[in-house]
């Protein structure tokens, strides 16, 4: 398995009324994705990347 973050750009030719999409770029995200849901499923997630503090969200049995 193999899990990529693509980013994608929609060019628009307003005069010949055409569009194209080109990828801008891409990244194999997989072991960061598999780290994370190790994490969920021993209940130790975190947010060490300096986004919002979520766990304060999650239901504690």
């Amino acid at each position: 398995m193999i899990l990529l973050s693509q980013y994608y750009m929609k060019l628009i030719d307003q005069i010949n009324n055409t569009e194209t999409e080109i990828m801008t770029s891409q990244k194999d995200v997989t072991e960061k994705w598999l780290n994370a849901k190790s994490k969920v499923k021993n209940n130790v997630v975190d947010c060490s990347n300096n986004s919002f503090e979520f766990t304060k969200f999650i239901d504690k049995k």
